[in-house]
């Protein structure tokens, strides 16, 4: 509860006072109005500390006409923020975009504006959270709500689709790292433009264009939350926006091993990129259908839809989706035993990528190719691509790929006699995979195998661990078939 109230002395102090009328945890509750919940401060104190709202009162009273509406304005940034973004939202009126800075400067000095430290080049800023609250309610009172909200959305529109860019190529980590120092304020543009009336479509662009960062990032199950909420309430008619939206859901869909959904997702989303001669929406979805008939062992079909796909991407210069049904398709060739074909699919795909900068690329096509040399017998190349691409992963803070990736060198440690190892990368990929509420993931950590008596080569089908053990007499699991993970 005092973390909430932010540490400020007297919002604890008239919370405490709360406690002869309240229990603890009723009065966290009632935290969504402090400013009804905390008055009847004492008595003989001075008039603007009876209550949190006289004392904020009194401090607004005190700024001037410029600070008073940066103040109101800045109330509306749900997670700190950027003097751009400053200067973007809250000029307008009396304010000029170059009368932001000063103005900041003079909130900062009476500390209702923060200045955070961070590691990134750019200061952040931000209000605690009850002045921020109080913040949101002059800006109620002044008729600025709309008008601010609306360009809080289009900045942080802007951002997105800036970042949905930069995932593409070296700057990865950089975007999804101010994405993340965001997600808050994109969450707001988010629920505002589904709650103002005809705004949905702008909804759906925004959650569209943050489809790879809550897939890298884990955030799985809030992006399926928005994305199925946005598509069931917007009615448009069929556009480019629409179609990414169904394969984004349809993408984290199967991340989840919601096999239904992300078919039914991006079936329709094949349909009307078809319907308008969206290449582009068709490629993706074609691949995203690929990769589903790869985790189902259905092979013939993951190859079908993932040329097909191939062949649409190169026609629209699109040169990740390019690389990405490579790397589908040499998974389909591995799988199949065709090893030296999968080479040359996953090297094709790994130069592509890499002469793109899309670092999550290479990392997943490197995975890859260290499980294709685990089945040739090459323990040293395999152990090597798969740390390196390790490193990506961790880097960027794929949850998913980074689980994924421990279980496999685990594997491979398992199957050297490594024990201590292999338990420490299985534990470390458990965790992650709880976090996620990756519930495949769960099963394929638990039913790891305590010991493999043979490396193997060529692994048939790619199925997974589980599938492939089985516990003899003795009580110990031997490995029958091979355990390394199929490559999707």
């Amino acid at each position: 509860m005092c973390r909430r109230l932010d540490g400020i002395p007297l919002a604890i102090e008239l919370a405490a006072a709360r406690t002869r009328l309240l229990s603890v945890e009723q009065i966290a509750v009632r935290l969504e109005d402090r400013f009804r919940l905390l008055t009847g401060g004492p008595r003989t104190g001075l008039p603007h500390h009876q209550t949190l709202r006289a004392a904020l009162d009194w401090g607004y009273d005190l700024l001037d006409d410029g600070e008073r509406a940066l103040f109101r304005r800045v109330a509306v940034f749900a997670a700190g923020f950027t003097l751009e973004a400053a200067e973007d939202v809250c000029a307008g009126g009396s304010i000029e975009p170059d009368q932001v800075l000063d103005l900041l400067g003079r909130l900062t000095d009476k500390s209702l504006v923060i200045v955070e430290t961070t590691t990134a080049a750019e200061a952040r800023y931000r209000l605690l959270e009850t002045v921020r609250q109080y913040g949101l309610e002059r800006l109620q009172y002044a008729g600025e709500t709309a008008a601010v909200r609306d360009r809080h959305r289009d900045h942080f529109l802007r951002l997105a689709e800036r970042a949905e860019l930069e995932l593409q190529g070296p700057r990865q980590k950089e975007w999804l790292d101010r994405l993340e120092a965001d997600h808050d304020n994109l969450r707001a543009a988010l629920d505002w433009s589904r709650s103002s009336p005809g705004s949905g479509g702008v909804a759906l662009r925004l959650a569209g264009a943050l489809w790879w960062f809550w897939e890298i990032r884990g955030y799985w199950v809030e992006g399926r939350r928005w994305l199925d909420d946005l598509l069931a309430r917007t009615e448009e008619p069929t556009t480019v926006t629409r179609i990414k939206a169904l394969n984004a859901a349809a993408s984290l869909a199967l991340k989840q091993g919601d096999f239904t959904q992300a078919e039914r997702f991006a079936t329709r989303s094949l349909e009307l990129s078809r319907e308008i001669g969206d290449k582009r929406g068709a490629a993706s979805c074609l691949v995203i259908l690929g990769v589903r008939a790869c985790r189902l062992e259905d092979y013939g079909k993951a190859e079908a839809l993932s040329g097909e796909g191939l062949s649409l991407s190169r026609e629209t210069g699109d040169n990740f989706a390019t690389a990405w049904a490579q790397a589908i398709l040499g998974i389909v060739a591995r799988a199949k035993g065709e090893q030296e074909r999968a080479a040359s699919l996953l090297e094709e795909s790994l130069v592509r990528t890499r002469a793109l900068g899309h670092q999550w690329g290479a990392a997943a096509v490197l995975l890859n190719l260290g499980l294709l040399a685990w089945d040739r017998g090459d323990t040293a190349r395999a152990q090597a691509s798969l740390g390196e691409a390790l490193g990506i992963f961790q880097q960027l803070g794929d949850k998913s790929y980074i689980a994924y990736t421990e279980l496999n060198l685990g594997i491979i440690a398992a199957t050297l006699g490594d024990f201590e190892r292999a338990r420490s990368l299985y534990h470390q990929c458990l965790e992650m995979r709880r976090d996620l509420e990756e519930k495949r993931g769960i099963v394929t950590c638990l039913g790891r195998p305590r010991m493999c008596r043979r490396r193997v080569g060529g692994i048939p089908a790619g199925r997974g661990i589980v599938r492939r053990l089985r516990r003899p007499a003795s009580g110990r699991w031997r490995c029958h078939s091979g355990t390394v993970q199929r490559g999707v």
